[in-house]
């Protein structure tokens, strides 16, 4: 039944005007992950006393990566030969296959969700290698994380993405008459742009830069008056030595280099120990 309702789904919204490609997967970037869990591949034991790697598992439909953007590096994508009762099959990330297969080729060998603790679990082929995605975070380095059809792994929620030929949030009401139409009792949590979940990724270091700017130039602000200050009482205190320097020939050019000679001295000390002590 789910199978069914996504396969319609997908079809009512690539049928909006403006759409170029539809896709459903239980988790986006860059911070939505909703699921991740340990691997086991054939052949390759882990060895004693190590910890099982527990990275993102993601399940997608075929449209997905196209939606996305992800390029498929080697072999390919998920199609509808990969549904409920066919071979299962599985999709793995640049960096898994780097990292796990080396010198080697990933397609075709056998791949198991799950460590040891689970060896009743049935085996997959790797069909395919896909570029990395964040799903932890912009400032996250990238890991190995594997895809899974939703044809295969039934869920009962997950994100609809789409790559449009116009302004993504036109097309905000047609899609969700497209959803209600086909079951209106489905709920909508939210209606965004890729733009707006990287923006509201980066919200709170964002946030942080500006207050330290802010920070900044008030200290920056307090470093000037400061040193206006000292120097126009030190200018004040020297006011007869700069008359008698005048008297016996001195031009006005000189005695101004004289006082910014001695500004610029005090603050170049106070830059090298605001640098060390930074």
């Amino acid at each position: 039944k789910i199978n069914n309702y996504n396969q319609q789904l997908i079809e009512r919204v690539t049928a909006v005007g403006g759409v170029e490609a539809v896709g459903l997967s239980i988790s986006i970037p860059p911070d939505r992950l909703d699921v991740s869990d340990s691997f086991s591949i054939e052949g390759k034991p882990w060895p004693a006393g190590s910890t099982e790697p527990f990275v993102p598992v993601v399940f997608i439909s075929p449209e997905y990566f196209t939606a996305l953007g992800v390029p498929v590096i080697r072999g390919r994508s998920f199609n509808e030969t990969d549904k409920e009762g066919s071979p299962l099959v599985v999709i793995i990330n640049q960096t898994l296959a780097e990292r796990y297969f080396a010198h080697e080729d990933p397609i075709g060998r056998r791949f198991k969700t799950g460590g040891a603790d689970r060896p009743a679990n049935p085996w997959t082929e790797i069909v395919g290698v896909v570029g990395d995605v964040k799903y932890s975070g912009l400032e996250a380095q990238s890991e190995p994380a594997y895809y899974m059809p939703l044809t295969q792994n039934m869920w009962g929620s997950s994100y609809l993405v789409l790559r449009t030929q116009t302004d993504p949030g036109s097309l905000f009401p047609a899609i969700r008459q497209q959803i209600w139409e086909l079951d209106k009792d489905i709920p909508i949590a939210n209606l965004s742009t890729m733009d707006q979940l990287l923006a509201d990724s980066v919200a709170v270091p964002r946030f942080r830069t500006f207050l330290l700017g802010v920070f900044g130039a008030l200290a920056l602000v307090l470093a000037s008056v400061g040193t206006y200050g000292v120097i126009s009482y030190s200018v004040t205190k020297r006011t007869h030595e700069i008359g008698i320097r005048m008297a016996l020939g001195a031009r006005g050019r000189d005695a101004m280099m004289l006082v910014i000679r001695q500004g610029v001295a005090v603050a170049l000390v106070g830059v090298l120990i605001g640098l060390g002590g930074g």
